[in-house]
């Protein structure tokens, strides 16, 4: 039963409350799980702000298990669906390399009319 934490991190403007996100469970998420989840985070330090995906299997009895995650530097993020791959804790790569797509929109690359 899989779900996604999305946080901005870098400096400590962008490390407030406002900056982290959560999906909705997906429960008998299986291999393919979709959320279809919109969120939009205002970044106000985008040169050393870092977007963290944490993929955690959510467990009703115990404590939620770690699946994997990936950190995204903002000025790296460019507009698209974008395959983001899960590492382990350590930063190795799972095997049969699993990722997240997920769709970059960004308000600055449109108003600039480039990508960061």
């Amino acid at each position: 039963d899989p779900f996604v934490v999305i946080e901005v991190t870098g400096a400590a403007a962008d490390a407030a409350d406002t900056c982290s996100a959560r999906t909705q469970t997906v429960s008998g998420g299986g291999e393919n799980p979709e959320w279809g989840e919109t969120f939009e985070f205002e970044v106000a330090e985008p040169d050393v702000a870092v977007l963290l995906f944490t993929v955690w299997d959510d467990d009703v009895l115990s404590a939620d298990d770690f699946m994997g995650q990936y950190a995204l530097p903002v000025r790296c993020l460019r507009r698209g669906v974008r395959c983001v791959p899960l590492r382990r804790a350590d930063g190795t790569p799972h095997e049969g390399a699993p990722c997240l797509l997920v769709r970059v929109e960004s308000e600055s690359q449109k108003q600039e009319g480039k990508a960061i």
